[in-house]
């Protein structure tokens, strides 16, 4: 049986071979976080996404809230093993809401430490998210810290989505970047200013 050359610096050095990118590329394949974001949104009740995030007296946004921190009451719930297909939906989901309605792109961040990771059994897999119109980024795990560890709960998730969505809009409008937001909230075009 052949071996490939990372099997074989493996058994010579004794050091195991991790392949970051491999597992990041699996990780954010599109296809793989469509269809795990929709078995979250199947677990928490919800058909679909609306065209712009949920308004904050939304009783669609009340039942999801309830379940989302019902599935997330603290970090060690969120990263203990038994839960990593959750966790792995709801980043999914989370990612998807924020490249929806706020331009995010999501990359990979280094994992400094285990515990700084959703997923401690890949530490190759850390999704970072970026956005357009501000220099700041943050972790889903970071997002989730913050969620579960000050009581905010899925609710200020959703206030920071709406705030960043109207952040993401102005800044399409002042770039005439073309996006579904923008046609959503502008359908026949920008009206003049």
């Amino acid at each position: 049986m052949a071996t490939s050359h990372d099997d074989q610096l493996s058994m010579d050095l004794g050091v195991e071979i991790r392949h970051t990118d491999q597992a990041w590329r699996d990780w954010s394949d599109p296809t793989r976080r469509a269809d795990t974001a929709a078995r979250f949104r199947d677990r928490i009740g919800v058909t679909g996404l609306p065209e712009l995030p949920w308004s904050e007296d939304s009783p669609e946004l009340v039942h999801i809230t309830t379940r989302i921190d019902d599935l997330f009451p603290d970090m060690t719930t969120a990263t203990a093993p038994e839960n990593a297909a959750i966790t792995d939906e709801f980043a999914c989901f989370l990612v998807d809401c924020y490249e929806r309605w706020t331009g995010a792109e999501v990359a990979n961040y280094p994992v400094e430490a285990l515990d700084k990771t959703l997923f401690p059994s890949q530490p190759d897999v850390n999704p970072l998210l970026t956005w357009p119109f501000e220099a700041e980024t943050s972790t889903v795990w970071g997002l989730l810290y913050v969620m579960t560890n000050y009581g905010s709960g899925f609710e200020w998730l959703a206030s920071v989505l709406d705030e960043y969505c109207t952040s993401y809009l102005m800044w399409c409008v002042d770039n005439d970047v073309d996006s579904a937001v923008r046609r959503y909230v502008y359908p026949d075009g920008v009206p003049d200013q």
